[in-house]
């Protein structure tokens, strides 16, 4: 879900020209997924393997380079470090998607509460053809305390 969201963001970014970057931290991404859900190649940067020790230089240079980066924080950020990538995204006009466990305070706060696919009859046969998800964000920017919103995918025949 968090991934299919990251590159739904990166898409948008991308398709205005923009560039966008996505930390990798299983090594699953694949530029054809990338693709099929809109975002730009030629404007999309994929980094793998960052050790935890290194993510926050990472994430930091990338604020400075491009006008989104998608990551997943490791597990036992310290709040200093998650306040200070906060501020320089701010400062450099960079949209910074976390996914999981953010130690401090975030713009917006989205988080799936549901998930369904379809096309699968009731014996469990047939192919997925698409999958409904639906999200809850709250936060600064949002003008009531909470708004859901849905989104669904058709996957590719």
């Amino acid at each position: 879900g968090s991934t299919s969201i990251s590159l739904q963001l990166a898409a948008a970014a991308t398709g205005t020209g923009e560039w966008a970057a996505l930390l990798d931290d299983d090594g699953s991404l694949a530029g054809v997924a990338a693709a099929d859900l809109g975002v730009t190649l030629e404007r999309f940067l994929v980094v793998r393997d960052v050790t935890a020790a290194r993510w926050p230089n990472v994430v930091a240079l990338l604020c400075d380079a491009v006008s989104l980066v998608a990551c997943r924080a490791p597990r036992g950020l310290p709040l200093g470090i998650a306040r200070r990538l906060a501020a320089r995204a701010r400062r450099r006009g960079t949209v910074l998607v976390v996914s999981g466990e953010w130690p401090g305070e975030a713009g917006l706060r989205v988080w799936t509460d549901r998930s369904v696919w379809s096309g699968l009859d009731a014996e469990g046969g047939g192919a997925l053809s698409g999958r409904f998800i639906h999200l809850v964000i709250e936060g600064q920017g949002v003008r009531e305390a909470a708004r859901s919103i849905e989104l669904s995918s058709r996957l590719a025949s």
